[in-house]
């Protein structure tokens, strides 16, 4: 009795393999670029090296799984230091009464942070945490209160634009 399985030649068995080897790592360099956006590794000084980490099947499935197990989502909340601790604290409440976890700034001496040279080497160090937790966000609130939108801020929402998160206004802006 013959086989009825279709023979190939070992030729098309190559292609074959080929094109299947190809696109899966097409999918596998999507996953790592995606993984490498979500976990801020392209803003490390050691990029590369950093990216072939997550090659490793491990570190892709922590990662995956950390992800997904994020149960509420995150704001990070962004005005100018002027507005005080008070009206920090009453959007923080508001939106975590939403059920959203948030972040925002726990330092308001404007004076401090403008006019002294410990405080200005602190606003450098403040910008940086700042985009830290814009990159760990799902969205940003800005507090522009009558209008006001300073230089930080304004930088903090380009860059919230520039990763694709979701930006929420407290004023409706022009």
């Amino acid at each position: 009795m013959s086989d009825p399985r279709p023979s190939y030649n070992p030729r098309q068995l190559d292609l074959v393999n080929n094109v299947i080897t190809e696109e899966l790592e097409v999918l596998r360099s999507k996953v790592i670029i995606r993984l490498a956006k979500e976990f801020n590794i392209f803003d490390a000084p050691d990029t590369l090296r950093n990216v072939r980490k997550l090659v490793e099947p491990d570190i892709i499935l922590t990662a995956l799984q950390d992800y997904t197990n994020r149960k509420f989502p995150v704001l990070t909340i962004c005005g100018s230091v002027r507005l005080g601790l008070e009206v920090w604290q009453k959007h923080a409440e508001e939106w975590t009464r939403k059920q959203w976890l948030v972040h925002y700034c726990t330092i308001y001496d404007h004076d401090e942070l403008h006019n002294t040279a410990a405080g200005k080497k602190l606003k450098i160090a403040l910008d940086g945490i700042y985009k830290q937790r814009i990159r760990s966000s799902n969205a940003i609130l800005v507090l522009n209160i009558d209008g006001y939108i300073g230089s930080s801020t304004k930088s903090e929402i380009a860059y919230a634009k520039s990763l694709g998160k979701k930006i929420y206004y407290i004023e409706p802006v022009e």
